[in-house]
């Protein structure tokens, strides 16, 4: 398995687990796509025997766990359908909670890795933070989020932070994959992620800089719709806010005019409520409020 980038923190870890002793629970916080599930699972190998790790890598060994909403295992670090606005119910926590009580099958080291542990609904936590302070030393929890603060204190002074940034530049080109676009612009959008790379690479990028270059000129009621006709869901509109974000602050330092500072703050705010279940339509125009505040709609 082989993991790019983040060597500071991976070498710290498995001087850990070549200590005796248990390995205390992690949290794992920083941006979306920034390797911190990889580096989880890649953690979870080294720190058992050389015969298990394939079948932790593959996500097929007993006492390697990967927690999401809906399923305990799913196939992959984060299932396909991946959604920032679904939440993990306590019912999740509690089929954790049984695995939990059960002894390792096989190995010297359990690992439960909860894939975005923020998302956890309130009563989620709280059913969480009793787990956590009753496992036994040969459980590891690492959670996985990249919202630091959508977890309890009470979770976050049980576990041990542990922060990820993006990758150099460097290592972001050593990545071997056959980009859509540009990969250096992959890497500015992204700020040296992989994953948010790989998704924002899905994307019309070149569609989206299009209309955002028109709409900052001569706001548009039929541009915003335009624009809504390339948003499928609230997974493409936080992707969106990431080129938006962009082309608003070129706009400022170009111009200094208030609004695209007001358009900025606005996107902040347009993120919240989405994780708040609001309409996706509603949203996108709600973006683009304070450009027809400030200009002519045509």
């Amino acid at each position: 398995m082989n993991v790019i980038g983040h060597r500071e923190i991976i070498d710290r870890l498995l001087r850990a687990c070549r200590r005796k002793g248990p390995l205390p629970s992690m949290l794992f916080h920083g941006p979306i796509g920034a390797g911190k599930a990889t580096t989880a699972l890649y953690i979870a190998g080294m720190c058992n025997p050389e015969s298990q790790r394939k079948s932790i890598f593959h996500l097929t060994h007993p006492d390697v766990m990967v927690v999401s909403y809906g399923n305990t295992i799913p196939e992959g670090p984060r299932p396909e359908d991946f959604d920032r606005t679904k939440s993990i119910s306590i019912d999740v926590v509690r089929r954790v909670r049984e695995e939990v009580g059960k002894p390792p099958v096989e190995a010297e080291r359990r690992f439960i890795i909860f894939m975005d542990a923020d998302m956890m609904t309130r009563e989620a936590q709280n059913a969480f933070l009793k787990v956590l302070e009753e496992h036994d030393d040969r459980t590891t929890f690492i959670l996985i989020a990249s919202n630091y603060y959508r977890l309890l204190p009470t979770i976050r002074s049980r576990v041990i932070p542990v922060a990820f940034g993006g990758l150099s530049r460097e290592e972001f080109m050593s990545y071997d994959h056959e980009w859509k676009h540009d990969p250096e612009r992959l890497y500015n959008l992204s700020r040296g992620s992989i994953g948010l790379a790989l998704m924002l690479d899905r994307k019309p990028l070149d569609l989206w800089a299009r209309y955002l270059a028109e709409i900052l000129e001569h706001p548009s009621v039929k541009l915003v719709s335009a624009i809504y006709s390339t948003i499928e869901n609230s997974k493409d509109l936080l992707l969106f806010l990431i080129p938006f974000r962009v082309a608003v602050m070129k706009k400022y330092a170009k111009t200094g005019k208030p609004v695209y500072r007001y358009l900025f703050e606005d996107s902040r705010e347009i993120e919240d409520m989405i994780f708040r279940h609001s309409s996706v339509e509603v949203l996108v125009h709600l973006l683009f409020k304070s450009l027809f505040e400030f200009e002519p709609a045509v």
